[in-house]
């Protein structure tokens, strides 16, 4: 299975998670938002602006990903 967001802001506590074989697209992670990419999933492209958070873990992909002031992009295995 998989599944697509495109266009998508999270903020303000939001959470969006990217799993085997999703796609976020286009999205926007400000301001208390967090976007995960876990195994098989993949952000392409993404923007990480003030206060946002974009966790990428051990098999996630983050491709095209711009970080802003203040933005955190973690990456682990």
């Amino acid at each position: 299975m998989s599944g697509t967001a495109s266009g998508a802001t999270v903020f303000g506590a939001g959470v969006l998670s990217i799993a085997s074989g999703g796609v976020a697209s286009d999205t926007v992670i400000s301001s208390g938002g967090t976007e995960i990419v876990s195994m098989g999933g993949l952000a392409d492209p993404n923007v990480v602006s003030s206060g946002g958070t974009m966790i990428v873990s051990s098999g996630g992909t983050a491709d095209g990903t711009i970080v802003l002031t203040s933005g955190a992009l973690l990456v682990s295995n």
